[in-house]
């Protein structure tokens, strides 16, 4: 059986981004506004996006695993390729891994972690 091991300081993190949205004034005899921290599905992809470029141009493997709050990995999945890795986890037309990882986010993941691995 084949072993994997990761590719130390390759690590690529996924969080969700939140913006600042004002939702009513404050009670009576108070100046300023209630603010709540919203998600951004839109500003997430976008990090995301640019997070999958760092990816290399080349065939490998990716390991991808859920860091909770309390620091600690949960192993989630392997992903292969044989040509693109970038590719392979992002297509602007087939968006499956990063509803995946905003699915994750949404139920209270603190990050997803993505890391190059190697057979060895």
């Amino acid at each position: 059986m084949t072993k994997l091991k990761t590719v130390p300081g390759s690590e690529i993190y996924f969080s969700m981004i939140r913006n600042r949205v004002a939702m009513t004034s404050n009670i009576p005899n108070q100046v300023g506004l209630n603010y709540k921290n919203l998600p951004n599905k839109k500003r997430s992809f976008e990090q995301w996006s640019k997070n999958v470029r760092l990816l290399p141009k080349q065939p490998g493997i990716l390991v991808v695993f859920q860091v909770n709050r309390d620091g600690s990995f949960r192993f989630l999945k392997i992903l292969k390729d044989q040509n693109n890795l970038q590719k392979a986890f992002y297509s602007i037309t087939n968006l499956q891994y990063f509803e995946e990882i905003w699915g994750l986010l949404e139920k209270g993941t603190h990050l997803v972690m993505v890391q190059l691995a190697k057979a060895s």
